[in-house]
């Protein structure tokens, strides 16, 4: 699998978290996926295979998408596994795409490089 399905997969995931996806997820998911230049069935069939990773129990216990964990959990992910980040051009459309403002971005990405993947106890601020 490529790494841009690899990503695509593991956002996928994190939006499907809460059992459903519904029609605001399902624009987000279509966003992320056209930014990682994926096609339409290539995108589709990630998320239904996410959809029943959650239903067979393997993503863990429910809880609904939040755009800013699942920015943070992605931007930890890309430094733990490459060291680095997506092109700016990817990564702005999927910050916009799960609503994450420039403010978080920085502070997030601060944090990762800072600690190289230790960034799991990052809160986020009531104010984001």
């Amino acid at each position: 699998m490529s790494d841009t399905n690899q990503l695509f997969r593991f956002i996928s995931e994190e939006v499907c978290r809460d059992g459903v996806i519904d029609s605001d997820e399902n624009k987000v998911l279509n966003k992320i996926g056209f930014a990682l230049g994926l096609s339409s069935r290539q995108a589709i069939a990630i998320v239904r295979q996410s959809v029943e990773a959650f239903r067979s129990g393997k993503l863990g216990t429910a809880r609904p998408m939040n755009g800013y964990l699942v920015y943070q959990d992605l931007i930890v992910s890309l430094v733990s596994r490459y060291g680095s980040f997506l092109p700016e051009s990817s990564l702005g459309s999927i910050r916009r795409a799960l609503g994450v403002n420039n403010s978080y971005h920085l502070h997030v990405v601060e944090h990762a490089l800072q600690s190289h993947h230790d960034c799991d106890a990052l809160e986020i601020p009531p104010s984001w």
